[in-house]
């Protein structure tokens, strides 16, 4: 399973801990970052994702969002779009 997002979401991505997802790869490309799982790991890869979210994404009071957490916030949605697509063309198999 593929995810192709932004340049600039590779330090983003590479500052968030997905220790917990063991097929993981982020690759910086010129025009792009790609993050690549094995789609058995989507579900861990998903809640990483918002764990991650709240503990580096939000004030300490977890009241507001911060920058990096809005752009976590991007990098997610977009994560989702991406997922949801996979799995209806799956589906569709």
């Amino acid at each position: 399973m593929k995810f192709v997002f932004e340049k600039q979401a590779f330090d983003a991505l590479k500052a968030l801990d997905f220790s917990s997802v063991k097929s993981l790869m982020i690759l910086k490309r010129r025009s792009d970052t790609i993050v690549s799982i094995n789609p058995d790991d989507y579900e861990e890869f998903e809640l990483s994702f918002t764990e991650q979210i709240v503990l580096k994404g939000l004030t300490d009071d977890q009241e507001h969002c911060t920058e990096f957490g809005k752009k976590l916030y991007q990098i997610y949605d977009d994560m989702i779009a991406q997922a949801s697509e996979y799995f209806e063309k799956k589906d569709a198999e």
